[in-house]
């Protein structure tokens, strides 16, 4: 008798898990946790980590909080001297280039910047600004 209980409860349980795992017991869905992460908008707004940090023409201009050069990258955000660049996409031409759209942060108009960094990951360049090279701030 005991044994048929706990088949029973087993069974029970086993058919409510199921059901909530199941796309078809939530109806509404949730296109957040639906998505897969090559669909998700943060897996394609990461920007590589060995174009991340401070950079700036010169170490001067590391050192100088207002330089007109000076760039942070973070994993989803660009901070350039007069604006800030909101990814929301990032598109990798190769392990040493990328490529970020996304929007200015104050306004709200798109915005997008194209980047290299050298073998050695010390040297940004800017291939939409003029080619504005950059080195990376210790």
């Amino acid at each position: 008798m005991t044994r048929m209980i706990l088949a029973g409860l087993a069974l029970a349980l086993s058919a409510c898990s199921d059901d909530r795992a199941s796309p078809a017991a939530n109806q509404a869905g949730n296109s957040e946790t639906d998505a897969t992460p090559a669909e998700g908008k943060a897996a394609e707004a990461r920007i590589p980590a060995s174009f991340r940090g401070l950079w700036a023409e010169g170490r001067a201009a590391c050192a100088q909080l207002s330089h007109p050069s000076r760039l942070i990258i973070s994993e989803s955000v660009i901070r350039y001297p007069t604006f800030v660049l909101v990814s929301e996409r990032v598109d990798l031409a190769t392990d040493l280039s990328f490529a970020v759209k996304g929007q200015n942060q104050r306004t709200g108009a798109p915005a997008e910047a194209h980047f290299s960094i050298d073998a050695t990951g010390s040297v940004l360049t800017d291939q939409a600004g003029g080619g504005a090279v950059r080195m990376r701030c210790q």
